[in-house]
């Protein structure tokens, strides 16, 4: 029996560069805080566990990332996946991965009943490739809340086919790590490509950005949940979207705190359209358009 009505936590982090320990610390300290205050999940940034920016001219072997990477079943991470448990609620948290010879960004999904999960960022941004593989693989989450997806950062913002998946498959919610510096415009970016997602897919929306400063990069924070207005669904003159806790603008470091009823996400493209009998959306299409790029990326490789 699915129960829609979720309370979800947010956290601006701000990380101590290569502190695992410390930093494991403090967001275990975040997730019994969270089950206290009634909390279904809390989420927390992209690179969490070890903070965020890359030295570009420093090898890979000895790479803060590299160094600091572990596995579900390091001590740091185990702490975090006993905590989760302890508190009664999933946990999700940015950090390097290790799995043999290769390293990933990842997020680390601690459940209520002790399993664990990794999600390897789809698509490394810019100067992450320098210390990082890509993953192949979108991670949906079956919860007694409904199904849940998730994306790191570029992933969101730069690739709408992966939200767009996971909304097909029947997820309500879409869960945002995010590293997001201040520069240039970084606030219209954010809030335009997150109401782009509510807007295209109907799901609800939980982003967790750093916050603070890690050697040149400066995070401005602002996590935020995001979803569907209610004011839309009843045809009144309301912004499509609407923020239930945190937002842009919020800056320090903070957990915010939202409870939402994820029977309001809207099915919209993905739904019959009562005129055809069949969605609009049309993925039989699109896999050939993609085929045909793909084939034609293959080929150019081989030339």
């Amino acid at each position: 029996m699915i129960n829609p009505i979720i309370t979800l936590a947010v956290v601006n982090f701000f990380p101590q560069r290569g502190e695992v320990e410390k930093n494991a610390a403090r967001i275990g300290g975040y997730i019994r805080a969270a089950g206290r205050r009634g909390a279904d999940l809390v989420l927390f940034p992209e690179l969490a566990l070890t903070g965020y920016c890359d030295e570009k001219d420093t090898p890979l072997a000895e790479k803060m990332q590299v160094k600091n990477a572990c596995s579900l079943e390091d001590g740091p991470v185990l702490a975090l996946r006993r905590a989760a448990e302890e508190a009664g609620v999933y946990a999700l948290f940015g950090a390097p991965e290790k799995a043999g010879e290769t390293v990933y960004n990842a997020a680390f999904v601690c459940c209520p009943d002790g399993r664990a999960l990794t999600y390897r960022k789809l698509h490394p941004f810019a100067e992450e490739n320098r210390w990082c593989s890509p993953g192949d693989s979108p991670l949906l989450l079956d919860t007694p809340f409904g199904k849940m997806g998730m994306g790191i950062c570029h992933d969101t913002y730069s690739f709408p086919e992966l939200p767009r998946y996971y909304a097909a498959q029947g997820a309500k919610l879409y869960l945002n790590l995010t590293a997001l510096s201040s520069i240039n415009t970084w606030d219209d970016f954010y809030r335009t490509t997150l109401q782009s997602l509510v807007i295209q897919t109907g799901m609800f929306v939980a982003s967790a950005n750093l916050c603070g400063s890690d050697l040149s990069c400066n995070f401005p924070g602002s996590s935020l949940v995001m979803g569907p207005s209610l004011g839309w669904i009843m045809g009144k003159e309301y912004p499509y979207c609407h923020v239930y806790a945190g937002g842009v603008g919020c800056f320090e470091q903070e957990m915010f705190l939202a409870t939402i009823d994820l029977s309001r996400a809207l099915p919209g493209v993905f739904a019959e359209n009562p005129a055809t009998g069949r969605p609009d959306f049309r993925p039989e299409r699109y896999a050939a358009w993609y085929g045909e790029l793909a084939g034609n990326r293959k080929e150019g490789a081989a030339r």
